[in-house]
């Protein structure tokens, strides 16, 4: 019978309408599992600490960007950074894009004349991982004209094989170029004790294969 009456009247009220409509919701949890929101994204995350650009080092650390991806595998096809703050791109040998493990990520990169570089993949995330990538610095062998700068380094697009969803540009660390930090280096040559030549061995006979000094 309709709600509030104890015969039926052979017509659908308000009230009777809603309790139907009630009866035949399906469960929330049946909704949810037939719809799953898992997307693609990418955020700035922690940036690099802030610290020095001495003259021919490699590798420096500007700018961080985490990327996520979805439900499926993501394929990223290139990541553009642009140089911004007060620097100059005469600064840079390089730059370098580096995984998490510090992998790189393509070729070593050059900045244009709108000072810009485009990484190349492909690289591919796995459905439901996550990583890291780092924009690093390779500095010339004479920083002279340069020292004292406070270049930075903006992501300003990724291209992927689907939907990356986040907020541009992901902006870095400025790092302080300078010139009078000098990076250590070693150099290895022949030793005394190397053979320099073919050697007959005799089994069973200590032999000495090489002699390096360092």
């Amino acid at each position: 019978a309709p709600q509030h009456f104890t015969h039926g009247t052979g017509r659908v009220g308000v009230a009777t309408l809603a309790a139907l409509n009630q009866l035949c919701k399906p469960p929330l949890a049946s909704i949810a599992s037939s719809t799953p929101i898992a997307i693609a994204t990418f955020e700035a995350g922690e940036q690099p600490a802030q610290s020095l650009a001495p003259t021919n080092a490699g590798g420096v650390p500007f700018t961080n960007v985490t990327v996520h991806a979805g439900k499926s595998d993501l394929t990223i096809h290139s990541l553009t950074v642009k140089r911004i703050g007060a620097g100059n791109n005469g600064a840079f040998y390089s730059l370098t894009l580096v995984d998490k493990d510090g992998n790189p990520i393509g070729p070593d990169r050059s900045l244009n004349s709108s000072n810009s570089a485009v990484f190349t993949g492909p690289v591919t995330i796995l459905a439901g991982e996550t990583n890291t990538y780092t924009v690093t610095g390779n500095m010339q062998d004479d920083v002279t004209a340069y020292a004292g700068q406070t270049p930075n380094f903006a992501i300003t697009a990724i291209d992927a094989d689907q939907d990356i969803f986040g907020t541009f540009p992901v902006i870095g660390t400025m790092q302080t170029v300078n010139s009078t930090l000098l990076i250590g280096e070693a150099r290895m040559t022949l030793s005394s004790y190397d053979p320099t030549g073919d050697r007959t061995l005799t089994v069973n006979d200590k032999q000495r294969f090489a002699g390096i000094r360092i």
